[in-house]
């Protein structure tokens, strides 16, 4: 499936993040989940499928010797989950991956009554430094 436009933009800001800019093989794993999330109600993508498809890995790659996709995916989802706390500006769609499956979920985000759509861009300075105290 073709990822939309709004889908791809998000996932150009989360490749140009701190979290995933230096990681080309994170990338080239979540775009191949992404791009393969068209029937969210189907089965989920494949370990082996991802590690030939996306990691170059060989036909004869086999998950239970090699958890190169469970780990890749554990950080995945730990980078996305900075990428959505700690942005500067709030996304009006999340990416999530759920744990124990390689299946791409976009969701819009709903806004909190009174919250700013764009807030100052400032305000993300002051909550990364007051949230500490706070929580």
């Amino acid at each position: 499936m073709a990822l939309n436009e709004q889908q791809e933009r998000l996932l150009g800001r989360i490749f140009a993040s701190r979290q995933f800019s230096y990681a080309a093989s994170l990338q080239r794993v979540l775009k191949y989940i992404c791009e393969h999330a068209s029937n969210p109600a189907g089965p989920s993508l494949k370990e082996h499928e991802i590690a030939v498809q996306a990691l170059g890995r060989p036909e004869s790659f086999d998950p239970k010797l090699d958890p190169v996709v469970r780990v890749s995916m554990t950080e995945i989802r730990e980078r996305l989950r900075s990428f959505f706390e700690n942005d500067r500006v709030p996304e009006s769609l999340r990416l999530e991956i759920p744990k124990g499956q390689y299946r791409a979920i976009f969701e819009p985000v709903r806004m909190a009554e009174g919250e700013a759509a764009t807030p100052s861009p400032e305000a993300g300075s002051l909550r990364r430094f007051w949230g500490r105290y706070l929580t």
